[in-house]
């Protein structure tokens, strides 16, 4: 739980950082390819600072969300539910990652940089509802 709980603020504050420095320094590109979206940087720090946090909203959910809840899930459920239950666990995952993947780039072209906000905030009420699940260990 207490790793589920890091992860999450640690996304929260990569995708904050990523939504304010993508607001203050890119700016959509004069000559963009075919149909292409293109930024440029005003601030060579600012793509610095924007990959880096990308790394580490990976290696938050690396260590946290991205594993343990499967595990989780494993563990809460009743030995008698557990497959079924798993299973719905799993159909959920899986219609959120399609679900992330339609829309993320009509975000991306609606509200630009902003759309790592909204993942902020998602990760933030993920960080919440870690506070609030239960410890598993010793059960």
């Amino acid at each position: 739980r207490s790793l589920m709980l890091w992860s999450s603020i640690g996304m929260t504050l990569a995708c904050s950082l990523m939504g304010l420095m993508g607001l203050l320094f890119m700016t959509p590109s004069e000559n963009p390819k075919e149909g292409a979206a293109a930024w440029e940087v005003s601030n060579h720090s600012a793509g610095w600072v924007i990959a880096i946090s990308a790394f580490f909203f990976v290696f938050n959910f690396a260590f946290g969300f991205g594993p343990i809840v499967w595990v989780y899930c494993a563990e809460i459920f009743p030995l008698r539910y557990r497959a079924r239950c798993i299973g719905v666990t799993t159909v959920a995952n899986w219609i959120g990652n399609f679900l992330i993947a339609q829309f993320t780039p009509m975000l991306l072209e609606h509200i630009q940089f902003s759309t790592f906000f909204v993942f902020g905030a998602f990760c933030f009420i993920g960080a919440i509802l870690s506070a609030w699940l239960p410890e598993t260990k010793g059960v």
